[in-house]
Parts: structure tokens; C-alpha cells; sequence
């Protein structure tokens, strides 16, 4: 395996669906009035981090890689907030907006121990449109095939495997190094293996 310094020099492409993940920590006081079953948390703190393929992206620029991404956001405030925060860890992001969807968000409620109380996703299910596939399977794997080293595919929930499975294809048969396994609906940890890095998310 390759040591953290040669990655450094690596360029991959991270194609996938991107999110915006919330934490949100607090105290349980006392339960609500309203319904019983239900408790009470006083907010303290709260942070936002890129989710999903812009995790990973993360990830790789926080190890001083290179990393483009790839992925559908809607025009509203979780996806300039996404792209803001893509900006800050140098990622370069070619996010399409698709008007017919949100910008996925996923907020984790904690209580004071620790404890996830609960979490709540803010997203549209359909897959993404014919000509947003035909953009990413065409224009994007050709604009990339000429300046990264390896790809990283993540088939969730949004993307489409034959995008997944095209793009793995396609940077095959280019000469181009595939980073990491598709990761499944309930996040199964993807390795990233190959010549650069091995790591789990």
C-alpha cells in the first residue's frame, strides 16, 4: 500500500449523491406537555458537514488528495450551504441543479449522553432525469477522464447504477484507477482500495 504522502498527489472523482449532514446537540429538561412520549431537548450546539459523496470528497482533500465532485443538488438553502462548505475544503464541485428536487439534508438529534434521539431526512427519492444522466454519463466522465487518476462510485439512493456502472466503464477503459466498491442504501462501509489509499467511511 502506498504511503499518505504519494496520495497527496492523486486526483480523484467522487460521483455520487451529495448531502448536507446536521448534528444537533442538546439536554433532555422534561417531556412534552403536548405528548408524553415525546421529550423536551434544549439545543446547545449545532454543526453542519458534507454528507454522502461529498463526505468522501472531504476525506480525500483532508488527506491533501485532489478531489472533484460530482452530484445533483436542488436550488435552495441546503445546497448553497453544501457548496459553500465544498468550497472551504477545496473540492472542486460540478453540482447540477435539478428544480424538481431538494438538496438532500440529514439532521441527527443527540441528547447529552450522546445518545441519537433521532433523525430526520429531508429528501426526494426519484432518480435523477434523463438528461442530468446523459450530462454526467457523456460531458463529465469525458471532462474528467483527462485530469484526475482514479474515480470513487457510490450507488445510494438517487444515483442511478447504470450511471454508476457506466462511469466505472468508461474510466476502465481509459486507464483510470476505480478507488472504491459502490456503497449500498443503509451506507455499508465502501473500501477505498487500489494503489492509493485503503480506508473505510
Amino acid at each position: 500500500m502506498a504511503s499518505l504522502s504519494d496520495f497527496s498527489k492523486k486526483r480523484v472523482a467522487v460521483f455520487g449523491d451529495v448531502m448536507v449532514d446536521t448534528n444537533v446537540y442538546g439536554t433532555i429538561e422534561r417531556l412534552n406537555p403536548e405528548d408524553y412520549t415525546a421529550p423536551i431537548i434544549l439545543v446547545k450546539q449545532k454543526t453542519s458537514l458534507p454528507g454522502g459523496a461529498a463526505n468522501v470528497a472531504a476525506n480525500i482533500t483532508s488527506l491533501s488528495g485532489q478531489a472533484s465532485l460530482y452530484g445533483v443538488i436542488g436550488k435552495d438553502e441546503s445546497g448553497s450551504i453544501l457548496e459553500r462548505m465544498c468550497g472551504e475544503r477545496n473540492i472542486a464541485g460540478y453540482l447540477r441543479y435539478d428544480p424538481s428536487r431538494r438538496t438532500t439534508l440529514k439532521t441527527r438529534i443527540f441528547e447529552q449522553e450522546g445518545h441519537q434521539c433521532m433523525r430526520i431526512d429531508e429528501e426526494d427519492r426519484h432518480s435523477i432525469s434523463a438528461s442530468l444522466e446523459r450530462y454526467f454519463t457523456f460531458h463529465s466522465l469525458t471532462d474528467a477522464s483527462a485530469m484526475i487518476d482514479a474515480i470513487f462510485p457510490l450507488e445510494l439512493r438517487i444515483s442511478q447504477p447504470e450511471l454508476v456502472y457506466s462511469s466505472q466503464d468508461f474510466m476502465t477503459r481509459c486507464g483510470i484507477g476505480i478507488c472504491g466498491s459502490c456503497a449500498d442504501k443503509i451506507g455499508r462501509r465502501a473500501c477505498l482500495e487500489g494503489p492509493f489509499l485503503t480506508s473505510y467511511n
